[in-house]
């Protein structure tokens, strides 16, 4: 979901590593393209991504960063989305 230069992404998968693969080989490489052709801009500085879960075992969280335009986005604890701020087990 984007509009202007704001977006989300929601990806599901096995393992925190499965779904940061995905999104650092699928999702960032259409966003740049779609950022191309639209104008819009995507800082990375303001970049960020979290592994939501309660289950803190069996691969639900990695320290695997995401590397886009150049700069590392490490897994932060919260993110906020539209004036809330979401926290890694989804507790608000």
């Amino acid at each position: 979901m984007a509009f202007v230069d704001d977006y989300t992404v929601w990806v599901v998968g096995a393992s925190a590593e499965a779904y940061t693969k995905v999104i650092q080989d699928v999702v960032l490489p259409k966003l740049e393209k779609w950022e191309e052709s639209s104008g819009a801009v995507f800082g990375a500085s303001k970049t960020a991504f979290v592994h939501y879960t309660r289950r803190r075992h069996n691969g639900r969280v990695s320290t695997q960063p995401l590397t886009f335009k150049g700069e590392e986005i490490s897994p932060a604890g919260s993110v906020k989305i539209l004036g809330v701020i979401m926290d890694s087990e989804l507790r608000y």
